[in-house]
């Protein structure tokens, strides 16, 4: 069954809250970091990345080569990527409607963004990415885990929802559009840190963690490794 997900205008995202992911702190820059690192864990130097929706670039500094394309349909985002310097090249694009030759990538990335197309563009998006793979090309995603009922639980009281998919539906979706599944990772656990004292939040963080990526249900998210069939 497919759940529900936050729905967000990331322009307007981007104009109030600017460069918020190079910016974040604590909790989050500490998520972002597992995030941005499992994404990059199997890409090389050698080869040539497009990163859609990739916001104000800050993926790149994790990719271990120089030849990167990032994309995002928020023109703010693109130009905090252009005025940070990231390395690469940033454009303007829908990752809907991927506007470059056939087969010219190694490798596809998506950071938390996959879980905003529901059942009437997702395959279409998963063929634009297609297109543009290389024969064994690589696509790595990471993607809410939307059937912890904490997530669920705080879905709920959102005003402005969309459907995404449970994660044997993910799989299923990929594989009809010619991925094939080769590795899931958790990103961190599911903990109620509230009670936690202070001095010991790092030592749970990292506990967190190291558990988290052996068990990818009990996790806020997941990173999915996937390769084209072509």
């Amino acid at each position: 069954m497919p759940y529900k997900v936050e729905k967000k205008d990331f322009e307007k995202e981007y104009q109030e809250k600017g460069t918020y992911h190079r910016n974040a702190e604590g909790f989050k820059k500490w998520f972002l970091d597992v995030n941005y690192r499992l994404l990059a864990a199997n890409i090389s130097e050698k080869d040539k990345v497009l990163d859609v929706a990739c916001g104000e670039g800050v993926f790149s500094d994790y990719l271990p080569t120089e030849d990167i394309t990032g994309i995002d349909n928020s023109p703010t985002a693109i130009r905090f990527a252009n005025k940070l310097g990231r390395k690469g090249e940033y454009l303007v694009m829908d990752m809907q409607n991927l506007e470059f030759e056939p087969n010219i990538f190694d490798a596809v990335t998506c950071s938390l963004s996959l879980f905003y197309f529901d059942s009437s563009n997702i395959d279409g998006v998963l063929q634009e990415i297609k297109k543009v793979l290389k024969p064994g090309g690589k696509f790595n995603f990471s993607y809410k885990n939307l059937e912890h009922p904490k997530v669920q639980e705080f879905i709920a009281k959102l005003d402005s929802t969309m459907e995404a998919f449970s994660l044997l539906e993910l799989k299923e979706i990929l594989e009809r559009n010619n991925f094939e599944i080769k590795k899931i990772v958790g990103t961190n656990l599911m903990l109620d840190l509230s009670e936690v004292p202070e001095g010991k939040l790092n030592e749970i963080n990292e506990s967190s963690k190291k558990l988290a990526y052996h068990l990818p249900k009990e996790s806020y998210h997941y990173v999915m490794y996937s390769e084209v069939r072509k």
